[in-house]
């Protein structure tokens, strides 16, 4: 477990590095596949740069994530 939250405590270091709608575009395209992922990854960034990556989705997958990252916690 530990090894699994600081890999995707990485990735949403490196995630939120990028430009938001880069990131929005590739994290959208593996909401597909692993919606889990994503919300962990979003989950694990500041609320100003998911917020930022969040509003360059598309509104019904950004819904999704976020529904994903309230009721995992």
């Amino acid at each position: 477990q530990y090894q699994y939250d600081a890999r995707v405590k990485a990735q949403a270091d490196t995630y939120s590095k990028m430009e938001p709608a880069d990131a929005a575009e590739i994290l959208s395209e593996m909401t597909a596949g692993d919606l889990d992922l994503v919300a962990g990854i979003l989950g694990g960034m500041s609320s100003s740069k998911s917020s930022l990556i969040l509003a360059e989705m598309d509104p019904e997958r950004a819904a999704q994530i976020t529904k994903k990252m309230t009721y995992s916690k």
